[in-house]
């Protein structure tokens, strides 16, 4: 054992610091120690740590009572493993941190499966320490007896390893801890009750602390971006290869062929690109090149810009149709920060089909894998960006900016291709944006409903800029989901956090709902897990208590995790709205496939159990009790629920990748 000083628990009072390491560092009376789980406690804070999602249990009781007495660690208690996992993950998108999930041995650890899946496919950095039968029973007791590590190695986890000696804590937490930050991914370590209780390190009257902070200083995981942490718009230009952004300008300016017109570029952005916005919108505006969404980067650019043409990339599909117009007649992708370039390069049979330029905050952040990238930028996003667009600018292209003429007599800005064939309003829509014209549609863009691009239309709605019309009109007793999300989108505050759920309401909400570059939203984009929202409003709230929290889920999602809801009351959420879409079926079962059985479900009455769970709550049926129950929610103080009562018969939209040339038929 390690002998060092130690004396009474007190914050140090600075959050990227260990409150334990400046209590060692002046102690020098009293005999006390330092067990296992209050080092890793210690070791959590100091990497970033500051909120722990959890199951309980025997086998955890000692880590967690360390954990509730850190002063710098927050526990929230959740009713289920399996969504304090997908808390943890949403909090890790949120942050860019590091965020953590315990849970007991046996069933709550397999529980853990799904959102440390979820963490790693996303690219989020999560840990998940889970107990252990005493270390002498495993293997040959049964009872809660699992091999934890081959079940996260299976599931995906690059790093899971179980401490098996109290010597062996400090390395393997550092290694999981640096995998975590250095890999973008999602780690797991198993720690036996019993090591937990163990002393690691034990004090003698009159040791000063200085031996503690050698052994921390030598063990410790502090990465650099946590102690200076990522700003997108930094000036440092010093981490961007000159070699890469000169490549990028030139395929961009066509440079290599001039007798060519210059590629039909769109912009692709992810969750990475957070914080980059104005340089995103200045790019594209140089480049007159539409921007298309993930899913989880909407808010990451203001929608209402005429050049942005919606969400792409839905359940493994394209998603809205004029994304997939866009995105499917381009030659060239610049991909920034994106998580998943299938929809925006490939065709339908998973083949590359157009160029990428790919800019990412780190490498290990990429999603270049699989992918040929024509230059890759790594680095802050928004400064990359900005180097890119004045190298762009100094390099003099030498571009075709004149119209070419069809055999039909008419002019467009860019060569009639066999791609266009798919969509007959293709060539118009690129017209549309290399001629400018856009320009004529600031600052308020609205789009026809399942429309061309170029069909923009004043809108009628009041100020809030629509991309779509609806057309189908509300039976008695039912509201249209798009109305209301589309009166959401003017209301949210700019701090807010929308958690989106998988089924309708998602593309109901990526249609109508339109942010305008503040907001956030967390979606489990790669597992696309029913009752996700709750999970992730949770962690939204808890990690910034002043945000305004918004969960948007089906009738099915919700009652996956509908028992979270009462830890917005007992963790004292301030503003915790959930919308609840019901429509009596599990949509997107329904309506995307034949003949499907079974899928259709009773509910409860939601708003009496928002206020079971000491909340409020209102019912939306008819489109004039949008404007005041959304107004009511939005002020109200805790959990309050909305139930939008949408018609059964109505189908949510959503379009699949075109046949394009098939070399496996």
């Amino acid at each position: 054992e390690v002998h060092v000083a130690h004396t009474t628990r007190r914050s140090c009072g600075r959050s990227k610091c260990s409150s334990l390491l400046a209590r060692m560092e002046v102690a020098d009376e009293g005999a006390r120690s330092l067990t296992v789980a209050e080092y890793v406690a210690e070791a959590l804070v100091s990497a970033g740590v500051t909120h722990v999602f959890g199951g309980h249990g025997g086998t955890v009781i000692t880590l967690i009572n360390a954990i509730c007495s850190h002063p710098n660690l927050e526990w929230i208690y959740m009713r289920n493993e399996n969504n304090a996992s997908l808390a943890a993950a949403a909090q890790a998108k949120l942050t860019g941190k590091l965020s953590c999930c315990v849970a007991t041995s046996g069933p709550g650890a397999t529980n853990l499966t799904t959102g440390l899946v979820a963490a790693a496919k996303d690219k989020v950095r999560v840990i998940a320490i889970t107990g252990m039968k005493l270390s002498w029973k495993v293997d040959h007791a049964d009872f809660q007896d699992c091999d934890q590590t081959d079940i996260f190695r299976a599931g995906g986890l690059s790093f899971s390893s179980t401490v098996m000696n109290k010597a062996a804590v400090v390395p393997l937490l550092r290694n999981a801890i640096a995998a975590a930050y250095e890999q973008h991914t999602a780690v797991h370590l198993a720690i036996p009750q019993d090591i937990q209780e163990e002393t690691l390190i034990r004090q003698a009257r009159g040791r000063g602390g200085k031996l503690f902070m050698n052994l921390h200083r030598l063990a410790n995981v502090h990465p650099a971006g946590l102690r200076y942490g990522y700003d997108a718009n930094s000036g440092d230009v010093n981490s961007i290869c000159p070699r890469a952004l000169n490549e990028a300008a030139c395929v961009l300016n066509n440079a290599r062929s001039p007798e060519q017109p210059r590629p039909r570029i769109i912009i692709g952005v992810g969750s990475m690109a957070t914080g980059a916005s104005e340089a995103i919108i200045q790019l594209a505006e140089y480049l007159n090149a539409p921007i298309v969404t993930q899913l989880d980067a909407q808010g990451i650019v203001n929608e209402s810009h005429p050049l942005v043409v919606g969400v792409l990339g839905i359940f493994g599909n394209p998603g809205l149709e004029a994304a997939r117009t866009i995105v499917e007649t381009s030659d060239l992708a610049i991909c920034i920060g994106v998580s998943e370039a299938m929809e925006l390069l490939a065709g339908h049979d998973g083949l590359q089909r157009r160029q990428m330029i790919q800019v990412e905050p780190d490498e290990m952040a990429h999603a270049g894998f699989g992918w040929q990238a024509e230059a890759k930028l790594f680095g802050p996003v928004g400064t990359v960006l900005r180097e890119l667009k004045k190298k762009l600018e100094s390099s003099h292209p030498k571009t075709v900016n004149g119209k070419f003429t069809f055999p039909d007599g008419t002019e467009h800005f860019t060569p009639q291709s066999l791609r266009d064939a798919h969509n007959a309003s293709a060539q118009q829509a690129w017209d549309f944006f290399l001629s400018g014209r856009w320009k004529e549609q600031m600052p308020k863009v609205v789009g026809t409903y399942f429309g061309s691009l170029p069909t923009l239309v004043s809108s009628e709605e009041g100020d809030a800029p629509w991309r779509f019309k609806i057309d189908h009109e509300e039976r008695p007793g039912f509201c249209h989901p798009m109305r209301v999300f589309n009166a959401l989108g003017p209301m949210l505050k700019d701090n807010a956090t929308i958690a989106l759920d998988t089924g309708d309401c998602t593309l109901w909400a990526s249609l109508a709902l339109c942010l305008t570059g503040h907001q956030r939203v967390l979606v489990d984009l790669a597992l696309g897990t029913m009752g996700y929202s709750i999970c992730a409003g949770i962690a939204a709230g808890v990690t910034d208590r002043d945000a305004q929290v918004v969960c948007i889920v089906g009738d099915g999602g919700i009652q996956m995790t509908i028992g979270e809801l009462i830890v917005a009351k007992q963790m004292k959420l301030k503003h915790f709205l959930v919308i609840v879409v019901n429509n009596g079926l599990l949509g997107r079962v329904h309506y995307g496939w034949e003949g499907v059985q079974g899928d259709a479900i009773d509910v409860p009455d939601f708003v009496a159990v928002a206020k079971a769970y000491g909340g409020s709550g209102a019912r939306i049926s008819h489109p004039k009790q949008i404007v005041p129950v959304l107004e009511e929610g939005l002020q109200h103080e805790g959990l309050y629920l909305i139930e939008v009562m949408e018609d059964p018969a109505m189908k949510a939209p959503m379009v699949s990748i075109s046949p394009d040339v098939d070399y496996f038929a």
